[in-house]
């Protein structure tokens, strides 16, 4: 009977996991998909960067700004799920060159909790418009 007891409890463990684990895939990348149908070519640094703002978008995006005609969408390696609730970030380069693959969005409020940044690209004004949107609608 114990064996049973432990056969079904580790079943429902496991399809609680499964079904975890389908519902993070199934999340549709709207940012991803945005860069990909206006074919927004990714960079792998910004020289001269000093951050000026920031704003979160979700778990995974968020847009930088090294100057008011100067924003980027960063997007995360992976999920960074305190970035919606935090009130600072910091970044952690080398210099004044922010490095896609290398460098890091840094929540010092999460004992210094690093998201390391898979791609950069470089938006217009209007696509930062349009991108701050797609969260909206999205949300």
């Amino acid at each position: 009977m114990k064996k049973f007891v432990l056969l079904l409890i580790s079943s429902l463990l496991l399809a609680a996991c499964a079904s975890t684990d389908r519902n993070k895939e199934a999340k549709p990348d709207y940012y991803g998909d945005y860069v990909n149908k206006h074919q927004i070519k990714s960079q792998k640094q910004i020289v001269g960067f000093r951050m000026r703002d920031w704003k979160e978008l979700d778990d995974k995006h968020l847009i930088i700004s090294k100057s008011a005609k100067r924003n980027y969408l960063i997007t995360l390696k992976g999920s960074c799920r305190e970035l919606r609730y935090t009130q600072t970030i910091g970044i952690k380069n080398n210099g004044n060159v922010l490095s896609a693959g290398f460098d890091a969005i840094v929540l010092p409020e999460d004992r210094g909790l690093h998201c390391f940044i898979k791609t950069i690209h470089k938006l217009t004004k209007e696509q930062e418009k349009e991108v701050l949107l797609l969260g909206q609608e999205n949300s």
